[in-house]
């Protein structure tokens, strides 16, 4: 029996410790998975409103960031993928139906990139993408305008998309900024030098059109009101 006993127990041994060394291993991946990358910014306020004819969207951001911007067909929608942001939004739901604007949600799409997808009601164009140094009192802003286009106008903007929005490289088509006379820096229509703006007016949303979004986690998976 003793010999029994004495065979045993180097078995018992091996047994355990191997189940400790699991448990150390499962409890690394779990403080692991715990930690989380500091948002490159915080996205503080967003704004819907009808602006000069077109549907402007501004987002308040705590610092500038660079944004690749892109559309998507069936349905139609305006993507824009960030760095990786954190989200304090005023109590009020997410903008719904303002203008091309039909609804908009957000949140982690990969590691690293935080995706803001806009669903419009109908084919649309960006005429402008830029982003605006804090002035009077403003914050950073992305600023997004949308106008009314063909679905065909639609899907030949496709092809010359993704572009990158960044404080120093504005986006705007060939055909608007030709209309505006503005010069040089463009290939593809996909990027220009930033024009000369009324930084002031260029992020004014009448307040009775603003629609914001309530407070959330910092990186939601995604997040959308129906």
């Amino acid at each position: 029996m003793v010999r029994r006993i004495g065979a045993v127990l180097p078995l018992l041994g091996l047994f355990f410790g191997a189940v400790l060394t699991a448990a150390g291993t499962v409890s690394g991946i779990a403080e692991t998975a715990v930690a989380a990358p500091a948002p490159a910014a915080v996205v503080t306020d967003i704004r819907v409103g009808e602006h000069r004819g077109a549907t402007r969207v501004v987002f308040d951001v705590s610092r500038a960031v660079t944004l690749k911007l892109f559309t998507l067909a069936k349905p139609y929608r305006v993507v824009l993928d960030l760095p990786v942001v954190g989200w304090q939004l005023p109590q009020r739901p997410l903008p719904r139906r303002v203008g091309l604007l039909d609804k908009l949600r957000y949140g982690l799409f990969e590691p690293g990139t935080t995706r803001v997808v806009i669903d419009i009601g109908a084919p649309a164009q960006i005429i402008n993408a830029r982003i605006l140094a804090p002035t009077s009192g403003n914050p950073h802003r992305i600023v997004l305008d949308l106008a009314p286009t063909t679905h065909a106008s639609f899907l030949d903007a496709m092809k010359v998309l993704p572009a990158t929005v960044s404080p120093t490289a504005d986006y705007k088509p060939a055909a608007v900024a030709s209309r505006q006379g503005m010069q040089g820096g463009m290939q593809g229509g996909m990027l220009v030098p930033p024009a000369k703006t009324d930084h002031a007016a260029a992020a004014a949303i009448p307040a009775s059109s603003r629609r914001n979004a309530r407070n959330v986690a910092a990186f939601p998976f995604m997040r959308s009101e129906e």
